[in-house]
């Protein structure tokens, strides 16, 4: 188990490396580094296209044209905020505070400090 007596410091380890395997393992952290972003930004363009693409459940575009949305606005992004909104309508909470968050609203509660009044036990 890791404590403060057995560990070591970074640089003693390095000083017990060559170059050439300081700078190997710097180029293994750079090529890992660069994949795990080029990954990151695969898996956020998959998202961002699958939020774009046209609603594909019948029901739910029935709802949002009752809504008045228009045929353009019947996104994926569009029916997961409705759904978020009716969520929110409901009661829940934590979908109030996201949707408050994300259009730019800050909640902010103003909790007031009173003085407790002190309870005598007169009664013996």
């Amino acid at each position: 188990m890791a404590n403060l007596q057995n560990l070591i410091p970074i640089n003693e380890i390095n000083k017990k490396k060559t170059s050439e395997e300081r700078r190997r393992n710097a180029s293994e952290a750079g090529k890992k580094s660069g994949e795990a972003k080029r990954q990151k930004k695969a898996i956020k363009e998959t998202i961002n296209l699958l939020l774009s693409m046209p609603v594909y459940n019948e029901k739910t575009k029935k709802q949002m044209k009752e809504l008045g949305y228009e045929d353009d606005d019947l996104t994926n992004q569009t029916a997961l905020v409705l759904a978020m909104y009716k969520k929110a309508l409901s009661g829940d909470v934590n979908a109030f505070n996201t949707i408050a968050d994300r259009s730019g609203e800050t909640i902010t509660q103003k909790i007031e400090k009173t003085e407790i009044p002190k309870i005598i036990d007169d009664i013996k």
